[in-house]
């Protein structure tokens, strides 16, 4: 059989995140003697998995090409839309779901109560996260120097965690998003790796993290969810109403290497990849009416674009003074110096090409905010700054309502705010911003302990708003 992942609607800067899902299910495939390709361009003669990522008009495209494809679904429908979320991009894609569901072979979904749901489209599975020795890095017979790693989004309540971890021993969270071959070093560095809940609905722990935590053999620690999976059985989990700081320092005291070679081998022994992918086939594909015919297709060149399927490219939104606003998706925003000429834009945001100086490419959510920016870069009217405390090498100050923390290195507050005036944010420097005294001094003991420079200030980008995640 082959499988054919297509990656055409993933947009580039989620294609390394899939990557890692992939890695994973290409393990169990290629143990079945599956074979597997990947590609921006469907394949007419192969099973195309396609990642739910669609938008209104997309299933008829899908219709007319003839395609046999199936659907990896990483999302939970609510009864209303997904993950309980009503803004964009979520609500297109709610809609837009159906249409594209309805013309699946079927639906692997990777939450398993999300299946029924599923299933009333088309014939539905759990594709449950499972162990594969190909999967097993070199790094995972390391002797790590950092107590605990986290990769993945940062927001400010999990900023608040690790700040706490900081306080009281050696914390690393990556830059940026890691290709898999960094991944593995990555959490080879770390005894212990952190697995936070996705939201304050969401009611599963990451079963793509903990696979690759487990495959690596560190310690984990998960915040506490309300489900409980095979996978998630295997490690150490907070208690509802704990406080997940504490629980994580907690785990310290613990043999973290005893701990994570039990639950390697129990999960080689409960949860074979190979077995996984041989259920899930035998119950949505194998005695599928709709894809007899493929079942012993041999893998070709042949290639079929879409490019409805494609992410949109980039729309100019609008001028603003002498930077271009452009559109990438229906959350992103960037803002992009009109010196620096032609961009590829999805080659930047992609890590394909260097990303440009800060001072001329700011990514946001909305027009307002990167106005705002774009004003703090050309300098900006700040009322009289006054003097709170220094701390860890920064001094502290007040300006209106906001406070900033800046490296001593800068001299007195009276002269750092003249050059706030005069070149806007001092972009590149050692410069945090907060609305509390506790919230930023958390931040400056993160930066000293992650070993990361501090984030430029973005004054007028509303850094510190909270947000729904957790």
């Amino acid at each position: 059989m082959w499988i054919h992942f297509y990656l055409g609607n993933v947009h580039p800067m989620g294609r390394l995140m899939v990557y890692d899902q992939i890695r994973l299910f290409e393990a169990g495939f290629s143990e079945l003697g599956h074979a597997v390709t990947i590609g921006d361009r469907l394949a007419p003669n192969a099973i195309n998995l396609i990642w739910e990522n669609f938008r209104p008009g997309q299933s008829q495209l899908l219709r007319e090409s003839g395609i046999a494809y199936g659907i990896v679904a990483t999302e939970i429908p609510d009864g209303k839309g997904f993950n309980w979320r009503c803004d964009e991009p979520w609500r297109s894609r709610a809609a837009a779901f159906p249409e594209v569901a309805e013309g699946a072979a079927f639906i692997w979904s990777l939450v398993e109560q999300a299946v029924p749901n599923y299933s009333s489209f088309a014939p539905a599975g759990y594709l449950e996260i499972g162990f594969s020795e190909r999967l097993v890095p070199a790094e995972a017979y390391t002797d790590p120097e950092v107590d605990f790693a986290f990769f993945g989004q940062i927001n400010d309540y999990r900023q608040s965690v690790l700040g706490e971890l900081a306080r009281h021993c050696k914390v690393r969270i990556p830059s940026r998003i890691l290709s898999p071959a960094e991944l593995n070093a990555f959490i080879g560095q770390c005894r212990i790796g952190i697995c936070f809940r996705q939201s304050p609905e969401w009611p599963i722990p990451s079963s793509t993290r903990l696979g690759l935590l487990l495959h690596g053999r560190r310690g984990i620690v998960q915040e506490f969810t309300p489900v409980a999976t095979r996978q998630s059985s295997l490690a150490p989990m907070a208690a509802e109403g704990t406080d997940f700081a504490e629980f994580c320092l907690s785990r310290l005291s613990a043999n973290w290497r005893a701990e994570a070679d039990e639950a390697f081998e129990r999960y080689r022994a409960l949860l074979p990849m190979r077995g996984l992918m041989e259920r899930l086939l035998d119950e949505t594909v194998l005695h599928n009416p709709r894809l007899r015919h493929k079942a012993r297709s041999a893998v070709d060149d042949d290639r079929k674009d879409i490019p409805g399927l494609f992410p949109p490219e980039p729309i100019l939104e609008e001028i603003y003074r002498e930077y271009n606003i452009v559109r990438i998706d229906s959350r992103r925003l960037v803002a992009v110096a009109q010196s620096l000429g032609p961009l590829d834009l999805p080659a930047v945001l992609s890590g394909q090409k260097p990303l440009p100086p800060e001072s001329q490419f700011k990514i946001g959510s909305n027009v307002d905010d990167l106005k705002q920016v774009i004003d703090g870069v050309r300098g900006v009217n700040l009322p009289e700054p006054t003097f709170e405390e220094s701390y860890r090498g920064f001094h502290i100050i007040r300006v209106g309502n906001m406070l900033v923390a800046f490296a001593k290195q800068f001299g007195s507050h009276r002269s750092f705010a003249q050059a706030l005036r005069r070149e806007g944010p001092l972009l590149g420097r050692d410069v945090l911003i907060g609305w509390e005294i506790a919230a930023l001094r958390t931040q400056i003991d993160a930066t000293k302990m992650f070993g990361l420079r501090a984030k430029t200030l973005q004054v007028f980008r509303k850094v510190m708003r909270r947000t729904s995640c957790r």
